[in-house]
């Protein structure tokens, strides 16, 4: 992949105005490593909003002073151990891998420093003509997850909890892994519903298994799906630095909403590897863009939401986590002050560049 002459004048320019109120590195100065875990590593485009800013087009973490380094963590319940024990600076994590550690130890010294996901990102599926219209209907079959660590498992745990079902006698689980796998698991009978996410859907749909979401609870619609975990002590000590990292985020985000096509391109300008093999590149980014289109308005706060900055936590959102994953844990049930949680402190800043010129510019650039 080489960027036109075009679409890299288009770039500069627009980047100058879309970097206002942007700090730059000053020459010489060095680069600050921040490691992120990561369920998928660089493997798919999906990820694309966080690697982008690393292309040489456009290098927003350099201009933050930070080399970003993403690690695959295979589980998504990995990062925040390898946050913990100082592997990562900053870690994906969802409710239901943050909050059962967090009653076990509130003194666990971890705080989420930007929501990357503010809308909930898990559902229940069946086949297209399967009799299964409800989450209550599951009662004494089998489920498929992607494994007993990821959030799909503990989503659909605490809604049958909700609903009186117990999730451990009433249901049987079975991992099916994702994508193929699992939609053959589907339709071969080996389960007879799916409790995964978004994403591995419309993978699954991808490689030929078409299914039907079931509607979630009503309590889930005040859920988050994901956020960045990071050290207290670390992020206390260098906020500016944290908050640069996630300008750059932020940027990606937006970037990748508004021109998907172009930072596929620059992810597999960036990791060649990972482009799909066997197909062609236009099946190939065709399935990308299906991908990133199932997620992209999730990255963004809900219409309704009284703050609408990037990365911005409300206490409700929390609250209300912590209200459904208590539903399978009496220790998270018993967390009284979510504060420690989460902190805006940094948001402002991380959101402090003049976002109509970065649209304009993300609207604009060609590869």
């Amino acid at each position: 992949m080489m960027l036109t002459r075009r679409g890299f004048g288009l770039g500069a320019g627009a980047a100058a105005a879309a970097g206002v109120m942007s700090p730059s590195i000053s020459r010489g100065q060095s680069l600050s490593k921040m490691r992120v875990g990561l369920a998928s590593g660089v493997n798919d485009a999906q990820v694309s909003f966080q690697s982008i800013g690393m292309h040489p087009k456009l290098n927003w973490y350099k201009q933050e002073g930070v080399e970003l380094e993403i690690i695959n963590s295979g589980q998504t319940s990995t990062p925040l151990q390898l946050l913990a024990t100082g592997q990562l600076e900053f870690a994906t994590i969802a409710p239901g891998t943050l909050l059962p550690p967090f009653a076990a130890n509130p003194n666990l010294g971890v705080t989420c420093a930007y929501m990357w996901m503010p809308r909930i990102h898990n559902h229940v599926a069946v086949k297209p003509d399967s009799p299964i219209k409800e989450i209550k209907e599951l009662k004494g079959k089998k489920i498929g997850i992607r494994g007993p660590g990821d959030s799909g498992y503990f989503f659909l745990q605490a809604a049958f909890k909700e609903m009186g079902i117990d999730p451990q006698k009433d249901v049987e689980w079975v991992s099916v892994n994702s994508g193929g796998p699992a939609g053959q698991a589907l339709y071969n009978g080996t389960v007879e519903a799916l409790a995964i996410w978004d994403v591995e859907y419309t993978r699954i749909g991808i490689a030929g298994f078409k299914v039907r979401s079931i509607p979630n609870p009503p309590t889930a619609a005040n859920l988050f799906g994901n956020a960045y975990a990071v050290s207290s002590a670390a992020f206390n000590k260098d906020k500016a630095k944290y908050a640069g990292l996630f300008r750059a985020i932020a940027k990606g985000q937006i970037f990748t909403a508004l021109n998907p096509r172009a930072s596929i391109m620059l992810h597999w300008d960036l990791y060649p590897e990972t482009k799909p093999k066997g197909k062609s590149e236009q099946e190939a980014m065709a399935d990308m863009l299906q991908i990133i289109s199932t997620r992209a308005d999730k990255w963004f706060p809900q219409p309704s939401s009284p703050d609408q900055r990037m990365g911005s936590s409300r206490k409700e959102q929390w609250e209300a986590s912590v209200n459904f994953i208590g539903l399978i844990n009496p220790k998270v049930a018993a967390i009284k002050d979510v504060a420690p949680l989460f902190t805006n402190e940094v948001i402002a800043e991380a959101n402090k560049f003049d976002r109509k010129a970065f649209e304009a510019f993300a609207k604009d650039f060609k590869v």
